[in-house]
């Protein structure tokens, strides 16, 4: 009789890798569109939480407060961190919540308003584009980048 030896011999272990390679290899895409479609998701929500500052500000003053930040009615903000949009009428800061990945403009005239995310070239997001507008209108072009989200 032969003794059984102890631990793993090398075609057993090359079968262990390939399993594994495999589920990676499914995994990790369904992920990155997991991870697109949250930041679209988070987007979004930027969108909604500013519109409804918006009307805040409308329901005060009977208009939508024009940006200060900028000399004309349309801002854009690039960086991350606080944006402050409508201080000086409302005393309203906004912070995104997806800063680092998605830029946001503003287009405002006294009686409409258009809300724009638009995805960072140098992030997953690159190609995604949300609008938000004061009539509730919202629009993602049908071939834009966000990960199967639907707007």
């Amino acid at each position: 009789m032969r003794k059984g030896s102890l631990g793993f011999n090398l075609i057993e272990l090359m079968v262990v890798v390939v399993i594994i390679a495999i589920l990676a290899a499914i995994a990790l895409p369904s992920y990155a569109r997991y991870i697109k479609k949250a930041r679209a998701n988070n987007a979004g929500s930027d969108l909604a939480t500013l519109s409804l500052m918006m009307e805040t500000a409308y329901q005060k003053a009977l208009k939508y407060p024009m940006n200060p930040i900028a000399s004309t009615s349309t801002a854009t903000t690039t960086t991350a961190g606080t944006q402050t949009y409508i201080s000086n009428q409302t005393g309203i800061t906004w912070t995104p919540a997806e800063a680092a990945n998605f830029t946001y403009t503003m287009s405002i005239t006294p009686t409409t308003y258009t809300l724009t995310a638009t995805g960072i070239s140098t992030t997953q997001n690159n190609g995604c584009t949300l609008t938000l507008t004061n009539a509730n209108l919202k629009a993602m072009p049908s071939t834009t980048g966000c990960g199967g989200f639907s707007w």
